[in-house]
């Protein structure tokens, strides 16, 4: 009896346990190095397109050389579509949603605001909707960005929703998470200087101007994406002044 107790109460404790927030390992600026910068300038793209293999010259050039961000750069942003947060929140015909509409333009307006802090970064621009279709592939996302003037394609993608383990909490509260994930594409040279994926969690409690918990619920996963998407900006505008 007192064994069948102990693996109770140890089941127990395992479910609830607080996971280990993952610990961030501070590294250089691998672009910002003496040792980069003293490297050939990367002039052209040396990738012919997303299906040929790359040569083992361009390969070497590639490794070996520096790739060298311009100033007074033109920077374009692509949102990877996701339509998961329309369709719970707004319905299948989200796209039809001023809400969701209005959204979408706080993610531009967060990405945007970090981005022109950056001191190499003097204009952001979206790709339209007409251009960035679903399927584009590489080189067509760099030939889009080429079309529009932009030394800079930021690529990023949201992914949110709302965590399950229900009996951890209160039931006047929500936890949401959202991971962001982001690559900064070199038009000239097809190069990605920056990637990075951060995750967020927010916990929030039942506010009086909620009409139900669906609505808590989605202003849990809307907090929790645009404090992703803040921190994610201000990794890529600290990564480019750091140059």
């Amino acid at each position: 009896m007192r064994i069948f107790i102990s693996l109770i109460i140890v089941s127990y404790l395992t479910g609830c346990a607080v996971p280990v927030a993952r610990r961030d390992v501070s590294q250089p600026n691998y672009y910002a190095e003496p040792a980069y910068q003293e490297r050939e300038t990367i002039k052209a793209s040396l990738f012919e397109n997303d299906s040929a293999n790359i040569s083992n010259e361009a390969a070497d050039t590639i490794l070996n050389g520096k790739l060298e961000i311009p100033l007074n750069a033109r920077a374009a942003l692509l949102k990877l579509r996701s339509s998961s947060l329309g369709v719970r929140y707004y319905g299948y015909n989200y796209w039809r949603s001023e809400g969701y509409f209005d959204l979408q333009q706080q993610y531009v307006d967060v990405l945007t605001k970090n981005l022109l802090s950056a001191k190499q970064v003097n204009n952001v621009v979206a790709l339209p909707s007409f251009i960035a279709s679903e399927k584009l592939n590489l080189s067509q996302m760099r030939e889009a960005a080429v079309r529009m003037q932009a030394h800079l394609l930021v690529i990023y993608n949201i992914h949110s929703d709302i965590f399950q383990e229900y009996r951890l909490f209160s039931k006047d509260q929500v936890k949401a998470f959202s991971t962001c994930e982001a690559a900064v594409l070199d038009t000239k040279t097809g190069i990605f200087p920056f990637t990075d994926v951060v995750t967020k969690k927010l916990l929030i409690e039942l506010s009086d101007k909620d009409t139900d918990i669906s609505e808590t619920r989605k202003r849990a996963e809307v907090d929790a994406s645009t404090q992703c998407l803040e921190t994610l900006g201000t990794s890529i505008s600290t990564f480019f002044n750091e140059l």
